[in-house]
């Protein structure tokens, strides 16, 4: 780079540096959400059954 050597060990460590930084980057992410409540749980989620 500029005209200067650079050891192979540098190379090698920016190499498995971006390597496994990437695969984690790419791994990592949302979690996928459940499927979405049935209607019946959303009508006994809404529906109250008068005692309070």
């Amino acid at each position: 780079i500029f005209g200067r050597a650079i050891k192979n060990e540098y190379i090698a460590l920016g190499t498995f540096a971006s390597v496994f930084g990437g695969a984690f980057l790419a791994t990592r992410g949302r979690k996928k959400e459940g499927p979405p409540p049935t209607l019946v749980e959303q009508v006994k989620a809404t529906v109250t059954s008068g005692d309070r």
